[in-house]
């Protein structure tokens, strides 16, 4: 996608202090490249105006949002493999996968 001085920008990190740091995440944004985001980095992209949905996945677990841009805006998520804690982790571990979800949390600007 080419940069329009217009374009508004998506921001999504992995910089929360309750990521697991464990497993990449994979942002998928519309119909553009799949993206990696390691534990500790940032994304950004340069988007046209308009509805755009993000989603992220950790091939076991996925979250998406749906956001409007508008010109010259920044919208920013916080993406993170977070710990479930209580009678569900032990569920997780029983059914052999981490006791963790995937979570997409806008920033407010």
């Amino acid at each position: 996608m080419d940069f329009d001085v217009r374009s508004g920008k998506l921001v999504v990190s992995r910089t929360s202090p309750n990521d697991i740091g464990m497993r990449d995440l994979y942002v998928l944004v519309d119909d553009l490249e799949e993206q990696t985001l390691l534990n500790g980095q940032s994304l950004t992209l340069h988007l046209s105006p308009g509805q755009h949905t993000v989603k992220v996945t950790n091939r076991l677990f996925t979250t998406q949002a749906e956001f409007d841009l508008r010109e010259r805006e920044s919208v920013r998520f916080v993406a993170s493999n977070r710990a479930v804690g209580g009678f569900f982790s032990f569920l997780f571990v029983l059914g052999g996968t981490g006791a963790y979800r995937v979570t997409l949390d806008p920033v407010p600007s």
